[in-house]
């Protein structure tokens, strides 16, 4: 079997985000990208899609490509692991990733204060 092909460039970035990485008193700033989802130059229905994604701090780079079966299931996964991979880094360390004062939900944001409200009453 041949070797998996995947984006050999970053590509086109397509969201980017900057994050707080808390120790102590100390703050770092984060900056995670998302590259345009591709694939393989006439690929087969069965080749997937990958995802760039880059993540600048706190300490080194981290610089990957996430698949998919097509190009919305690689970006949904791409952020999946970026959100992941970021605490779980940041717990290992011993700090935590904020975005918005948020500590849990750096990707997919906190859930806004009317939706909070609705889901604890049983309405949407």
């Amino acid at each position: 079997m041949g070797t998996l092909w995947k984006p050999k460039s970053f590509g086109q970035v397509i969201a980017r985000r900057e994050l707080t990485f808390r120790r102590g008193r100390n703050a770092r700033r984060i900056v995670i990208a998302f590259g345009r989802p591709v694939r393989k130059p006439r690929a087969r229905a069965s080749e997937p899609w990958w995802t760039p994604v880059r993540i600048d701090g706190p300490a080194d780079v981290l610089a990957t490509n996430i698949a998919g079966e097509d190009a919305v299931q690689s970006l949904v996964l791409a952020f999946r692991f970026a959100e992941s991979i970021l605490v779980h880094r940041a717990r290992e360390s011993g700090g935590r990733i904020e975005w918005l004062g948020e500590r849990s939900k750096v990707i997919f944001g906190p859930v806004p204060h009317a939706r909070r409200r609705a889901s604890k009453t049983g309405r949407e």
